[in-house]
């Protein structure tokens, strides 16, 4: 009986501090610090993108600037998750609580 108090407080702390941490990534990932990075990187990148139809293969220069995207993603992400305190261990603990919650499964 204990045990299982203690699982379902675990389980709602979890579940309240996934809830925050989840808006705090939406209200990231809509602010003007992260779109305009963004936006700024797509401008400064658009000439170097070259555009095939579905299922050429892609230009090397592509994977280049896919590079430097995700390289831009990962510093704003990292940088979002020390201001808050967390790391990447800590957000997939509380996504994976979220998911949990939202289809209809017990975290265990």
């Amino acid at each position: 009986m204990v045990m299982t108090k203690l699982h379902d407080s675990w389980r709602l702390s979890t579940l309240f501090l996934s809830t925050v941490h989840t808006c705090r990534l939406e209200d990231f990932f809509s602010a003007p610090e992260f779109t305009s990075s963004v936006r700024a990187f797509v401008d400064q990148h658009e000439d170097g993108f070259g555009y095939v139809a579905e299922g050429e293969e892609q230009p090397l220069g592509n994977y280049d600037v896919y590079l430097k995207y995700t390289k831009l993603i990962e510093e704003l992400l990292e940088s979002f998750l020390s201001s808050h305190g967390m790391d990447h261990e800590v957000l997939c603990v509380f996504a994976c609580a979220c998911v949990c919650t939202h289809v209809g499964l017990r975290a265990s």
